[in-house]
């Protein structure tokens, strides 16, 4: 296949003020109950790509909006060891369709599960999550194309070694 590349003319990005609200509490022996809120100022926060084409089809930018996210989630204590958790999370979007090729997603919700298992001064920590993201119509202005994202989740695993001395 052959492609055309263009030089940037001038592009701008910044990272979002955002705050965070943890709370946790034993509710059993051996059992915590967290919940959290993370909010994101991203109006604040947009990117703009100009290039060099002179037609202005490949100018972009983001059209992103504030956003909060909640998660409600469970730890345990196995044995003395050994420790898992399980946490579920959503996010609202800004709805089904947008006219940014920045913004992909509408809602999302995650489902995570981690452990953790601690011999002497060695731990080792895994976690996996999966996240359904919402469906959303992109239309870009200056061509009216719409692409149209569906059907999309992200599948993460991560691992940890840690040693303590």
């Amino acid at each position: 296949a052959t492609g055309s590349t263009f030089d940037l003319v001038s592009s701008s990005l910044a990272v979002p003020e955002a705050t965070t609200f943890n709370v946790q509490s034993g509710i059993a022996k051996d059992t915590l109950i967290m919940a959290s809120a993370h909010h994101v100022k991203w109006k604040s926060a947009q990117i703009v790509a100009v290039s060099s084409d002179g037609t202005g089809i490949l100018n972009n930018g983001s059209d992103f909006s504030d956003s909060t996210g909640y998660s409600l989630g469970l730890g345990r204590k196995l044995s003395e060891n050994t420790s898992a958790s399980v946490t579920y999370s959503w996010e609202k979007g800004t709805g089904p369709t947008s006219g940014s090729p920045f913004t992909l997603r509408d809602d999302s919700q995650t489902l995570s599960i981690g452990v953790k298992h601690t011999i002497e001064a060695l731990s080792i920590s895994g976690g996996l999550s999966y996240t359904k993201a919402g469906d959303v119509d992109v239309t870009h202005a200056p061509t009216s194309m719409t692409a149209s994202y569906t059907g999309s989740s992200v599948t993460a695993f991560g691992l940890k070694v840690g040693y303590n001395f």
